[in-house]
């Protein structure tokens, strides 16, 4: 995928165009970006944009967590487990996102962006309920975040009616809240929208779609023979170590042998109903820190006050949890029932909103924890070593270890040296 990333940026550079493909191009135009006061260098520009953005987001959340709690080394904690731990209860790396997880691990600055922009989105609407910040400022700025989103997050633009209409209910008594607020976000979509739309992303109409005719841009029509939306139950992942991977993806092959054919009934009748039992009970499991740190954020959090709370401007703790529970249900629903015009990999990006909140609220439970349970604390951080970070860790340790071995035994080192340096892709 870098190498499709990194042939759109030297296309901008050449052309001076942003060309209008149905694909995210935000990290492509920051390397274009990086690249105009210098020269093309688009696999450079990219990691460079990785990893500052995994560094930012750090910062954010160690910022949030510290602000929250107080105290910074189980800020340190919690942001380890925010970046770095399974989202899944098993000792194995489980993969829940298509361009990689945990966040540490995630090989798309779009990604990340998108993860940032909830937050900041949750805390700025504080702002904007409580009052106190100039409502013009708080437009431009939330206009420029929703905008950007349409290049690399177009899954949040989806999502973000469904966040605001939920800060709107549940503070709708306590804050006695204004209609002006959904007329205010009204305006916000609208505008950004009406900028961003033409310009090309997963959200262009094909009518506006440039054929650029470069192999692995993807096509607004799908991945796949079958268009449109059909059933397919099961959220994708993968797991496993040392860059050996396997496909979580469920096996339904007896049912589509049914469906195509009418052929194979008692099979169907005997294996369907145990499948989408298990298919569903997985699929959970794969999400368990996630919901967890949910049902923390909405039944524990506002109970402890001594230890945490944010400041007035900011939505409360339980509330924040409310709208992730919303966020994460939502996205279930979607990716586990649907494939879309051949895509299923890809509907799982529905899911990071509430996954990045519920990991939020999950690294506040063990910080939590720690602080309750003082003499449980070597069960605890056993568990999280083993079924938190040792997943994680040991793929991290291993395929990089593999990839070096394999780089030095076959004399690839500088030849991919050479490369990330290179001028990338060539744009006919």
């Amino acid at each position: 995928h870098s190498y499709r990333y990194a042939w759109v940026s030297n296309f901008i550079y050449k052309y001076n165009n942003i060309p209008v493909i149905s694909q995210n191009t935000a990290q492509s135009i920051l390397a274009f970006m990086a690249a105009v006061p210098s020269f093309p260098v688009p696999f450079l520009y990219l990691f460079l944009w990785l990893i500052s953005s995994i560094f930012f987001l750090s910062l954010f959340v160690y910022g949030l967590l510290y602000k929250i709690s107080g105290d910074r080394r189980k800020s340190i904690i919690g942001l380890a487990i925010f970046m770095i731990g399974n989202t899944a209860f098993s000792a194995n790396h489980i993969i829940i996102i298509d361009s990689g997880s945990p966040y540490l691990l995630n090989g798309y600055s779009d990604t990340l962006f998108g993860v940032f922009s909830i937050f900041f989105i949750l805390f700025l609407n504080g702002s904007l309920i409580n009052g106190g910040k100039s409502r013009l400022n708080l437009f431009v700025l939330l206009c420029l975040i929703v905008s950007f989103n349409f290049y690399c997050a177009p899954q949040n633009i989806l999502l973000i009616p469904l966040l605001i209409f939920c800060i709107y209910i549940f503070n709708l008594k306590e804050l006695n809240i204004k209609p002006g607020f959904l007329v205010f976000w009204l305006f916000v979509l609208s505008c950004s929208s009406l900028i961003s739309v033409p310009q090309g992303g997963m959200l262009t109409p094909p009518s506006l779609i440039q054929d650029v005719s470069f192999p692995g841009v993807m096509s607004p029509l799908g991945a796949g023979v079958k268009k449109g939306l059909s059933i397919m139950p099961g959220v994708p992942f993968g797991y496993g170590w040392f860059g050996h991977t396997k496909s979580g993806m469920p096996d339904l092959e007896f049912a589509k042998v049914y469906v195509k054919t009418g052929q194979g009934e008692i099979e169907f009748l005997n294996q369907i109903l145990w499948k989408l039992e298990e298919f569903f009970v997985t699929s959970l499991r794969i999400h368990v820190f996630p919901i967890l740190g949910i049902l923390f954020l909405i039944f524990k959090c506002d109970k402890i006050p001594e230890r945490f709370g944010l400041n007035a401007s900011m939505l409360k703790l339980r509330k924040i949890g409310l709208c992730g529970g919303f966020l994460f249900a939502a996205g279930f629903i979607l990716c586990f029932s649907f494939v879309l015009n051949g895509y299923k990999w890809e509907l799982t990006r529905f899911l990071i909103p509430g996954i990045s909140i519920g990991m939020f609220g999950f690294s506040l439970a063990v910080i939590n924890f720690e602080t309750e349970r003082k003499s449980s604390r070597f069960l605890q951080h056993f568990i999280i070593a083993i079924f938190v970070f040792g997943g994680p860790a040991v793929n991290l340790v291993g395929t990089s270890s593999v990839n070096a071995y394999h780089l030095m035994s076959n004399g690839l080192v500088a030849p991919v040296l050479f490369e990330i340096i290179g001028s990338g892709p060539v744009v006919k």
